[in-house]
């Protein structure tokens, strides 16, 4: 079966200094803190000027998918994310997982999927992940 992906940032990236190693499962949660915890630091309330693309539109049950977080106007370095793939209907729970990268840190979550977020804070001007997709996922993900 062919899947839909469709993209979305479900990241709050700022230019902050707390974390240098990424987020972490936060106890009695299915997943990573998808939001910055830092002191004396607030979520950024603006637009992203980095984007999430993803390698095709569609992927087949079990396939991977590259996954890329980059700025397109290339002014800006990425610091620090956090990212998962969600199933948009119906659950809403994390799906698939992603598979180890340099720099990068696989974070186990509930229900046999994963995130990822940085493991260093080098700044980059793009990160690419690689994504597997479950072998029982039916429907649209989003990033």
């Amino acid at each position: 079966m062919i899947l839909k992906v469709g993209v979305g940032i479900l990241l709050c990236l700022g230019y902050i200094s707390a974390w240098p190693k990424g987020s972490r499962r936060l106890k009695n949660q299915p997943c990573i803190a998808m939001w910055p915890r830092h002191r004396n630091f607030l979520p950024q309330n603006t637009t992203s000027p980095f984007t999430i693309k993803v390698s095709t539109p569609k992927i087949r049950q079990g396939e991977v998918l590259t996954v890329f977080i980059e700025d397109p106007s290339g002014k800006n370095m990425l610091k620090g994310f956090t990212l998962e793939a969600k199933d948009l209907k119906p659950s809403n729970f994390t799906v698939g997982s992603f598979l180890k990268a340099p720099d990068v840190k696989v974070v186990e979550c509930k229900w046999n999927s994963s995130a990822v977020t940085q493991n260093s804070s080098k700044p980059r001007k793009r990160v690419e992940l690689k994504w597997k997709a479950p072998s029982d996922l039916l429907g649209n993900i989003q990033f």
